[in-house]
């Protein structure tokens, strides 16, 4: 049970780090290598931001119907992933509509 809890921390955490930081990042990796814009960069960050967010709440559900989390967990860990995972969606969405124009 506890490895299930850190795996699912950890996805949370790594969703917010990429979130918040995607901007810096994209420039980080154009820094790297010149090869994409830094456009295209932060939108492959942004899809996998969110997708982590998905992944953590499916992993929620089937750790829940499995009877490996219980439901105080299950709360904890969908309210986590919803508002929390909304909140840094939305401002990862929106600096990527700002730098696409």
């Amino acid at each position: 049970m506890r490895k299930n809890n850190a795996i699912l921390i950890s996805i949370i955490i790594l969703a917010v780090i990429i979130g918040v930081f995607g901007q810096d990042f994209a420039y980080f990796l154009n820094w790297i290598s010149d090869d994409l814009e830094p456009v295209y960069n932060l939108t492959v960050l942004t899809v996998i931001s969110v997708s982590l967010f998905l992944i953590a709440i499916l992993m929620t559900c089937f750790q829940y119907i499995r009877g490996k989390i219980g439901t105080k967990q299950l709360g904890l860990f969908m309210f986590l992933s919803l508002i929390v995972g909304l909140v840094i969606s939305g401002w990862s969405i929106f600096v990527l509509a700002m730098w696409w124009g």
